[in-house]
């Protein structure tokens, strides 16, 4: 067998188990953990625990609803057939060595998969994470991840080697972690990854993880860089890589996307009108009055609503203090949210916005919420100047930072409560420094995040993805709303 047993065993068990389950309902609970839209459907087509990955595969290409001939896909899945194999001769072995602990795996048994958008790395990742019979295991977006990191350690803030541990706490509750959309964009989650799986990988976590970037390209032109580069080193020894870029190019959402009621390109004045009409067939005609929303962090803030249906503007949730926690919040409210005038943008000056609508719909994607909105220009014309976007000024990089001092004080942060310090800078509870998106490598983020929120974009109109609204009644008016565009585009 390719795995080895752990040194130190857990010498009771069943008391160990007991002691853990708080704690798991807890994680469980806390933060969007949701499989995404390609999870859901491999679970809701094939449920979970059964075939291997592979057989799952080789089975939608034969029924045509997946391309064949796609090599890269065909390796990585084949990769993760191989590591299904693994995991379950551990956890089978589990039952009847109980003494033993878990089992340390062999170098390179996890993955990484990277590619431009739309080539299927969330998808196999949710094909082999729905399948594989691990009882400890955890499938989580890269934003959600990093905030309940940022909250353990506000909880053990005070605590010496507290990035310890929460790598213990994170270890106990999930053998397998499989992280969606991998992007380090600043230095204190750079530095906090470098020291949680310092920890983790040793001790024989098995991770999966996706990404548009690969390994040599995460955090790129980052602030004070080299203190994360021994996690790329680590990351190539724990992890093979795998690019899932086609010779073709194609993005497969798109050929799932349709637009018409969701979308409203049109920033004129009856815009808002239509907009309203949506609401008033989405509520039944009730009213929308402010709601308190608590985001995941802490943060206390209002938005319109009425049911399960939200709304507002851009510049509220786009231009404001808004961080990813927020985001989650209004994900974990709402089925619907509404989002009116959505400038273009492709000035290299709304960054900082720009930024921030990418997090907003990666959430909102993740979580499968339905997206409505009226925008000046179509998507793919909404960041079309960014990658004549400036690199980052590489001179203002602070040497005085070091690896040491990580630490939680006070109130403070554009997402939370919580004020993150890395040496005697400080940061927000997301990592950023104080109330700001920006940092050096905000522009490199949003050079490579704008074509897979696009993407994202385009699909969350598709007939496949509004299928699975989480709401029955929202579902039926959607039905409803997309009859009427299509009666009114007859007439016309």
């Amino acid at each position: 067998m390719a795995w080895h047993a752990r040194s130190h065993s857990f010498k009771f068990p069943l008391l160990t188990m007991a002691l853990r389950l708080p704690t798991m309902r807890q994680a469980c609970r806390s933060g969007v953990m949701g499989a995404g839209v390609a999870g859901e459907w491999v679970q809701l087509r094939y449920g979970s625990g059964g075939s291997g990955p592979l057989a799952l595969y080789r089975d939608l290409v034969q029924r045509d609803e997946l391309e064949s001939g796609n090599f890269a896909q065909e390796r990585a899945v084949e990769a993760l057939e191989k590591l299904h194999h693994e995991m379950k001769q551990a956890e089978e072995a589990r039952w009847w060595q109980p003494m033993v602990g878990w089992y340390r795996p062999p170098a390179k048994l996890g993955m990484y998969m990277h590619g431009t958008v739309g080539t299927g790395k969330t998808f196999l990742m949710d094909l082999f994470y729905n399948q594989v019979p691990v009882r400890r295991k955890r499938r989580v977006h890269f934003h959600s991840f990093m905030l309940d990191v940022h909250k353990r350690l506000h909880k053990h803030g005070r605590v010496p080697n507290a990035v310890q541990v929460v790598a213990l706490q994170l270890f106990e509750q999930s053998r397998l972690l499989c992280l969606d959309e991998v992007e380090v964009t600043d230095i204190a989650d750079a530095l906090m990854l470098k020291r949680l799986f310092e920890v983790l990988w040793p001790m024989g976590i098995v991770v999966v993880a996706t990404s548009n970037s690969t390994p040599d390209q995460l955090y790129q032109d980052g602030l004070n860089r080299h203190l994360f580069v021994p996690f790329i080193r680590q990351l190539k020894e724990y992890c093979s890589v795998y690019s899932l870029n086609s010779v073709d190019g194609n993005d497969y959402r798109r050929r799932h996307a349709w637009s018409g009621h969701l979308y409203h390109c049109s920033l004129e004045d009856n815009i808002d009108n239509v907009m309203n009409q949506i609401v008033l067939k989405l509520t039944g005609g009730a009213e929308m009055t402010p709601q308190p929303i608590m985001g995941s962090m802490g943060r206390l803030f209002h938005i319109l609503a009425s049911k399960d249906v939200a709304r507002a503007s851009f510049s509220y949730l786009c231009k404001s203090a808004f961080g990813a926690a927020d985001y989650i919040a209004i994900a974990e409210n709402f089925t619907v949210l509404l989002l009116d005038r959505i400038p273009s943008l492709a000035d290299p000056s709304c960054e900082n916005e720009a930024r921030r609508f990418i997090n907003l719909i990666d959430i909102l994607y993740e979580t499968n919420t339905i997206l409505i909105c009226s925008a000046a220009v179509p998507p793919d014309s909404l960041f079309s100047d960014l990658s004549q976007m400036d690199e980052p000024a590489k001179e203002y990089i602070v040497d005085a930072i070091e690896d040491t001092g990580i630490r939680i004080v006070g109130e403070g942060g554009s997402s939370g409560r919580s004020t993150l310090m890395i040496g005697n800078m400080e940061w927000s509870a997301t990592g950023r420094q104080g109330a700001s998106l920006a940092d050096l490598a905000g522009a490199s983020f949003t050079r490579k995040a704008a074509p897979r929120c696009v993407s994202r974009l385009l699909e969350m109109q598709s007939s496949l993805y509004v299928a699975r609204a989480r709401s029955v009644h929202i579902k039926s008016q959607l039905e409803q709303l997309a009859l009427a565009n299509i009666e009114n585009r007859c007439q016309n």
